[in-house]
């Protein structure tokens, strides 16, 4: 899935509830096109590590302790 359409996906922030947004860099400085991401809430601030794999990105900050 490309970033935009995983951005649809994205649950809001865990801690305080604002929207959160997917930020990309180039993984290496020989290769651009390769990325990592991570995702990042615009309120608080808070956000995941880098990965390079977007959809798992999206999965850990979609995962949630208490919910089942």
């Amino acid at each position: 899935m490309r970033g935009r359409e995983m951005k649809n996906e994205l649950k809001n922030c865990p801690f305080c509830g604002g929207e959160a947004y997917i930020d990309r860099v180039a993984a290496s400085l020989t290769d651009p096109s390769s990325k990592n991401h991570m995702i990042i809430c615009w309120t608080c601030r808070v956000s995941t590590r880098w990965f390079s794999d977007i959809t798992e990105c999206v999965k850990a900050w979609n995962t949630r302790v208490n919910e089942k």
